[in-house]
């Protein structure tokens, strides 16, 4: 897994997301976090899993749209 901080974002795997890396870490791997912020949400992408649980309200535009995954499976494969 190849993570990189840049002036546009966190570039994962050369999929870019809109964020930065969190000073958190993840509890299953410890591993950074990184800071979604289309979804408002921190995310392991090592174990392609949401760090943060969404709200719940179906008209949040943070957690209404929110996938499963953080990552697109191509992208947290390779």
């Amino acid at each position: 897994m190849q993570i990189q901080d840049t002036d546009d974002g966190v570039l994962i795997n050369g999929y870019l997301v809109a964020g930065w890396i969190d000073e958190s870490t993840c509890p299953a791997c410890t591993h950074a976090a990184v800071l979604h912020l289309l979804h408002d949400a921190r995310f392991c992408a090592y174990c392609n899993q949401w760090l943060d649980r969404a709200c719940g309200d179906a008209t949040c535009v943070y957690c209404a749209g929110r996938p499963e995954r953080p990552l697109p499976p191509a992208v947290a494969s390779a």
